[in-house]
C-alpha cells in the first residue's frame, strides 16, 4: 500500500523517527513518501494510509503539525491513520505529555493508534530560552530514543496495512463475482477460497458472506 509519514520536527529528533518509521515500511513492502506535517501542505487520495508525528514542547505537539492534522482532517479520518509523539526524556515515556489535545487529534482523524516515544536532547541545538527551560526542569540531555521499540510499532503497522490490502483485494474479487452474475454454487466456491486465502480474518469473512 502507499503510505504518507508525515511529521513536525524542531531539531531533527523527531526527522530521525518517521525517517526510521518509513524505512522499515518500505522493507516491508510497502510505497512510501516522506513530507514535513506543516500548514498549507494540503493532503490529496494518492496515499492508502498516514503515519503522522510531531515533537513535543511544553506538553503539546508543535502548533504547525496540529494545524495541518486540522486543516486535512476530512481526508485523515477517511484513511487509517497512526500518530506519534516525540520528545519524553528519562525512563517515563509519557512524562510532559498532555492527553487532552492528544484525545482531540487522535479523535479528529480516527487514528488507529498513537504511541509516544522517547526523544534526544542536545543542548547545542537549542535557543536560549529552550536552554533555560530545560534547566528549569533538569532535564537531561542525551539520545533517549527506543530503536527497537520504534521497530516494533512499524511492525504492527506494516502488518495492519497489509491485511487491510488483502481485505480490498477480496473485497474486488467478490465484487466482480457479484457482477459476473453468479449462481449459489459460484458463490460457495469464492467463500471457500476467502477462507483459505485469509484464514483469520473472522470478522472480514462474516461481513463478505453477509453482502453476499
Amino acid at each position: 500500500m502507499k503510505v504518507l509519514v508525515a511529521c513536525a520536527s524542531r531539531h531533527g529528533s523527531t526527522d530521525g523517527i518517521a525517517d526510521r518509521i518509513a524505512v522499515d515500511l518500505r522493507a516491508a513492502g510497502h510505497s512510501v513518501d516522506r513530507a514535513t506535517a506543516e500548514p498549507g501542505r494540503w493532503l490529496d487520495d494518492e496515499h492508502d494510509g498516514y503515519v503522522i508525528g510531531s515533537a513535543v514542547y511544553y506538553g503539546k505537539w508543535l502548533r504547525g503539525a496540529q494545524r495541518f492534522v486540522a486543516e486535512n482532517a476530512s481526508i485523515l479520518a477517511s484513511r487509517p491513520v497512526w500518530m506519534f509523539s516525540s520528545g519524553p526524556l528519562g525512563t517515563e515515556p509519557n512524562a510532559g505529555v498532555t492527553t487532552g489535545h492528544l484525545h482531540a487529534l487522535t479523535e479528529l482523524t480516527g487514528a488507529r493508534s498513537h504511541r509516544t516515544f522517547f526523544g534526544r536532547l542536545v543542548r547545542s541545538d537549542l535557543n536560549p530560552i529552550e536552554r533555560l527551560a530545560v534547566r528549569l526542569v533538569h532535564a537531561p540531555q542525551g539520545d533517549y530514543r527506543d530503536w527497537q521499540e520504534i521497530h516494533r510499532w512499524t511492525a504492527e503497522i506494516a502488518a495492519d496495512l497489509a491485511t487491510l490490502a488483502q481485505s480490498a483485494r477480496l473485497g474486488a474479487d467478490l465484487d466482480a463475482v457479484t457482477e459476473a452474475g453468479t449462481d449459489g454454487s459460484d458463490i460457495e466456491a469464492a467463500r471457500s477460497t476467502l477462507k483459505t486465502t485469509l484464514p483469520s480474518g473472522r470478522t472480514v469473512l462474516r461481513t463478505l458472506s453477509w453482502d453476499l
